[in-house]
């Protein structure tokens, strides 16, 4: 069947992991650019670690060439995961948006892959996710058109189960689910889990607990969440552009 070149976007957030983002960018815009069809939309979350100094020294190129769009935040005195992560996918241009986290890595095999099971099936959640690599569980991709009927991540959930409830969600909806992976071509940088969550607030953690806890509180909410849930705020778009999402 014919593998249709539409536009892949690759949604990455950063707030104090540069030197797990200096391990993989580089990298991961280079597949993308040879890809030529895809994007890299990174969100700096009001980083203490010298972020933009960095995209300012090193990537200026990717962001003049179209393939990289940067966006930073700079008010939020904590970490939210689904807050974070909705800003980047609502702000890519693609028609396929997926979750990447800093410490992934991108492979020409597998931006290939992803491309021509949507090809086949445009009503697919990927979820990239090797149990090999534990920190690719956030690795999840939908169309665009199907995050914004879901409303992207649920922002009343603390770290880590949000990803659970999205594709909990996506399921009710009318998604089919596909697990793909093969460990040459999904990695990550393994590091401790502290690492993933020093930055959130307390109220995240604890809210992540009641909702492993008690999951069908979650289970029990509407499969779709209107946009007008979600709690806009301002961004600054490649160093110049004022944008609200």
């Amino acid at each position: 069947r014919k593998v249709f070149m539409f536009k892949i976007s690759f949604c990455t957030v950063c707030r104090n992991r540069l030197e797990h983002l200096k391990e993989t960018i580089f990298s991961n815009l280079e597949k993308i650019v040879s890809d030529n069809n895809s994007e890299l939309v990174l969100l700096n979350y009001n980083d203490s670690e010298g972020l933009d100094d960095f995209v300012n020294k090193n990537l200026l190129y990717f962001i003049k060439k179209q393939k990289l769009i940067y966006l930073k935040e700079n008010a939020s005195p904590f970490f939210d995961f689904s807050k974070s992560k909705n800003i980047a996918h609502f702000a890519a241009d693609g028609d396929f948006l997926l979750n990447l986290d800093a410490d992934n890595f991108l492979t020409n095999e597998i931006i290939a892959s992803y491309r021509k099971i949507w090809s086949d099936s445009p009503n697919i959640l990927i979820h990239g996710y090797s149990k090999n690599y534990g920190g690719t569980h956030g690795r999840i991709g939908v169309s665009k058109q199907v995050f914004y009927k879901l409303g992207g991540y649920d922002e009343d959930i603390g770290f880590y189960y949000e990803d659970h409830d999205f594709i909990k969600r996506g399921i009710k909806c009318g998604l089919k689910y596909a697990n793909i992976f093969d460990d040459k071509n999904v990695q990550c940088i393994e590091h401790a889990i502290q690492k993933t969550t020093e930055n959130a607030s307390n109220p995240a953690i604890e809210a992540n607990k009641h909702f492993l806890i008690n999951k069908t509180k979650s289970e029990s909410k509407s499969n779709v969440r209107r946009n007008s849930f979600r709690r806009k705020c301002r961004i600054v778009k490649n160093f110049s552009q004022i944008i609200y999402i």
